[in-house]
Protein backbone atom coordinates (compact mmCIF):
# COMPACT_ATOMS: atom_id res chain seq x y z
CA UNK A 1 0.00 0.00 0.00
CA UNK A 2 1.21 3.55 -0.73
CA UNK A 3 0.24 6.96 0.65
CA UNK A 4 0.30 10.02 -1.59
CA UNK A 5 1.70 12.58 0.87
CA UNK A 6 1.91 15.56 -1.49
CA UNK A 7 0.49 16.60 -4.88
CA UNK A 8 -2.21 15.12 -7.10
CA UNK A 9 -1.96 12.27 -9.62
CA UNK A 10 -4.17 10.61 -12.23
CA UNK A 11 -4.49 6.86 -12.69
CA UNK A 12 -4.64 6.07 -16.41
CA UNK A 13 -5.04 2.89 -18.46
CA UNK A 14 -4.47 2.38 -22.18
CA UNK A 15 -6.85 0.38 -24.33
CA UNK A 16 -6.96 0.27 -28.14
CA UNK A 17 -4.37 3.10 -28.33
CA UNK A 18 -6.55 5.37 -26.19
CA UNK A 19 -5.83 6.63 -22.67
CA UNK A 20 -8.66 6.44 -20.14
CA UNK A 21 -8.41 8.21 -16.77
CA UNK A 22 -9.80 6.02 -14.00
CA UNK A 23 -9.27 8.31 -11.03
CA UNK A 24 -7.64 11.43 -9.62
CA UNK A 25 -5.87 10.92 -6.31
CA UNK A 26 -5.27 13.84 -3.91
CA UNK A 27 -2.66 14.19 -1.19
CA UNK A 28 -3.27 12.06 1.92
CA UNK A 29 -5.13 9.37 -0.05
CA UNK A 30 -4.06 5.74 -0.14
CA UNK A 31 -3.15 3.77 -3.25
CA UNK A 32 -3.21 -0.02 -3.28
CA UNK A 33 -2.37 -2.81 -5.69
CA UNK A 34 -4.87 -2.71 -8.53
CA UNK A 35 -4.88 -4.91 -11.64
CA UNK A 36 -6.54 -3.85 -14.86
CA UNK A 37 -7.48 -6.81 -17.06
CA UNK A 38 -7.89 -6.42 -20.80
CA UNK A 39 -7.60 -9.64 -22.82
CA UNK A 40 -5.42 -11.20 -20.12
CA UNK A 41 -3.01 -8.23 -19.91
CA UNK A 42 -2.87 -5.54 -17.27
CA UNK A 43 -1.13 -2.19 -16.89
CA UNK A 44 -1.70 1.26 -15.49
CA UNK A 45 0.09 4.58 -15.34
CA UNK A 46 0.27 7.28 -12.71
CA UNK A 47 0.63 10.81 -14.05
CA UNK A 48 1.50 13.79 -11.85
CA UNK A 49 -0.97 16.64 -12.41
CA UNK A 50 0.03 18.87 -9.48
CA UNK A 51 3.78 19.03 -8.84
CA UNK A 52 5.59 18.02 -6.78
CA UNK A 53 4.10 14.65 -5.88
CA UNK A 54 5.50 12.43 -3.16
CA UNK A 55 4.62 8.84 -2.32
CA UNK A 56 5.41 6.89 0.83
CA UNK A 57 5.32 3.10 0.98
CA UNK A 58 3.39 1.64 3.90
CA UNK A 59 4.60 -1.85 4.87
Amino acid sequence: MTLLTQGRIEVDVRHDNQVHTLAEVEALELLSEVSFFVNGKHCGDFRVINKPAQLQAIP
